[in-house]
């Protein structure tokens, strides 16, 4: 169907049984009724089979026809009985009947669009691929690829520019949405003619049917209470700062789910600092994640592992869980243990009453026993008996429970658990988490049974590469990790400004220069990258506005981190340079 922007007034009349259920967003059908006294008269049924009517299109300008909306008269001849319409808004109410605005929604005989045709223009100087390509189509058709710059569509031919898309409006907007919801469009250009390069876009069906609408599933977060209009526009905002596609926004809120209480508490909110993506990181681990992949997080310290994990679990919104890896680990641990756990069963009145109701048995057997003669069991005997018993009673009530580790709570709950410092394990240990890592997504436990994975797992394992204490890791276990490298950075001053938001331009600049000073000591050997450290810098920020002098700041979060003192006298030095 296709939507034409023509909209009327929809008379729901009381005397009619349907129109008490009518509410905005319903669909409508139209029907042509002519009669005597108005031959535009146009009905309006709940659908087409049962013809339940409900009203009329009004048709009386003035009376009832309300402004902006056209007539029954106005529009008879422009649908047919296989037309509808969707109710848009309530705009009046007089009682006997409803006054709804509604859009008219037509049938559509247009054939579906299955191809697009359009011109690459702009100079030759400008663009410097575009007489490379001009020649090169003339011999045989060439792949370009689409790319959105500076709010213009530019075709690429061999990674450089080749010209600008044009072509007319429909198509513009087309193409714009592809390029807007993909990660990559690719169209093919064919000959030239005159400068102009002739090309052609093939429009994939699957794309076009199952395109993601975003705002229909994020109604229904909002709807369902699980997250607030304001809380996805937040989330929104930065998925689309972060150029995540579409489609990957859409899959992203399509795997939202309404947690239990004992499980919600560990979704995160949003966090105070989130990820600073230079390098298209985000859009990169949310591709994957949405097809259920693990992730593997490597880079140095602090550049940004563990902020991107809290980041995605507040995207994502799913229970966030953390376990330190470290070589102590048993295959065991890494699971959960047994232990005892006091029994909700019996509260402390019924072992109370247990207690002293045993006591009572023992008296009336001793009385049978000694004839009815009085038992020679005092008060205070009776007493001391009670607690005994109570005592007894406490002590055997407890019951041997699996108590979870973080990971199998995190497997069975849908939750995203963090392996830090993944690669501290040993590789022998590894292997037990293949199963719930790769497709199976199911284990047998010892002592707690099947453990079957949740959809919303996903597992996030972090490592610092050939730092001391680490270890090769178990080649299968790694293969079932999507690894996502962190760069070292070029720059932290982005990073300072979203973490320490009040620090000063003259703050930031001076501890950009002192870090890119330590990365170039680093980079050729003459400090240990043990030097380089994020943290510092951002302690450094954070302390200067308690009134903290600059250059007092930076020696002891930066220099004084360092343990090698040859190497935190020399950036000692690099500071006093650069404060002087």
């Amino acid at each position: 169907m296709n939507n034409t922007g023509l909209f009327i007034t929809v008379l729901a009349m009381d005397k009619y049984e349907g129109s008490k259920n009518i509410k905005v967003g319903d669909i409508l059908c139209l029907i042509k009724e002519p009669h005597p006294k108005d031959e535009n008269a146009i009905k309006v049924t709940l659908d087409n089979e049962s013809k339940e009517q409900i009203g009329y299109i009004a048709n009386s300008k003035g009376n009832t026809v309300i402004k902006t909306t056209l007539s029954a008269s106005e529009i008879h001849n422009k649908i047919n009985n296989k037309s509808k319409v969707e109710i848009i808004e309530l705009k009046e109410d007089r009682g006997f009947m409803k006054l709804y605005k509604g859009k008219v929604v037509l049938e559509s005989a247009k054939k579906p669009i299955t191809d697009i045709s359009f011109k690459l223009t702009g100079a030759f100087s400008t663009h410097g691929n575009k007489r490379k390509l001009s020649e090169d189509v003339k011999v045989s058709p060439r792949e370009i690829k689409i790319i959105k710059e500076n709010k213009q569509l530019i075709g690429e031919y061999e990674g450089l520019s080749a010209g600008v898309v044009t072509c007319n409006e429909e198509n513009m907007e087309i193409i714009t949405q592809y390029v807007e919801d993909l990660s990559e469009v690719i169209a093919t250009a064919n000959s030239t003619n005159n400068g102009v390069i002739i090309c052609n876009l093939k429009l994939k069906e699957k794309i076009k049917t199952n395109r993601v609408k975003v705002e229909e599933i994020v109604e229904k977060i909002i709807a369902e209470g699980i997250n607030t209009k304001a809380q996805i526009e937040e989330k929104l905002e930065y998925l689309r700062r972060c150029k995540v596609t579409e489609i990957a926004i859409g899959n992203l809120f399509s795997s939202y789910i309404k947690y239990p209480e004992n499980v919600k508490n560990r979704i995160p909110e949003k966090p105070k600092v989130l990820y600073v993506d230079t390098e298209g990181l985000v859009n990169d681990a949310i591709c994957y994640m949405n097809k259920g992949k693990n992730l593997l997080f490597e880079g140095d310290k602090a550049v940004g592992k563990n902020v991107l994990t809290e980041t995605l679990a507040w995207l994502y919104n799913r229970p966030l869980y953390e376990f330190s890896s470290n070589s102590q680990h048993s295959n065991n641990s890494l699971l959960g243990s047994q232990t005892f756990e006091s029994s909700k069963s019996d509260n402390e009145e019924e072992k109370k009453n247990t207690a002293k109701s045993f006591v009572s048995l023992t008296k009336i057997v001793k009385n049978i026993f000694t004839k009815g003669e009085k038992a020679d069991i005092d008060e205070k005997e009776l007493t001391g008996i009670t607690k005994i018993i109570y005592k007894a009673l406490n002590k055997s009530d407890k019951n041997l429970v699996f108590d979870k580790s973080a990971i199998l709570e995190a497997f069975v709950n849908g939750g995203i658990v963090v392996l830090d410092e993944f690669n501290t394990s040993l590789p022998h240990v590894m292997p037990i988490f293949n199963a719930l890592l790769d497709d199976r997504r199911r284990m047998d436990v010892t002592n707690y049974g099947l453990a079957l994975g949740h959809p919303n797992f996903c597992a996030i394992a972090t490592q610092n590469r050939d730092y001391e204490g680490t270890f090769d890791g178990n080649e299968a276990t790694f293969d079932r990790f999507e690894p996502i490298l962190f760069p070292a950075l070029n720059s932290i001053a982005d990073v300072l400004r979203e973490r320490v938001p009040n620090a000063s331009y003259e703050t930031i600049s001076i501890a950009n220069k002192l870090y890119l000073n330590i990365k170039s000591s680093v980079e050729i050997e003459e400090m240990s990258s043990q030097a380089l450290s994020l943290r510092g810098f951002v302690s450094a920020c954070e302390v200067i506005e308690e009134g903290m002098p600059l250059e007092r700041a930076l020696k002891v979060s930066v220099a004084d981190r360092i343990t090698d003192l040859d190497e935190r006298k020399a950036v000692e030095n690099m500071i006093d340079l650069l404060i002087g």
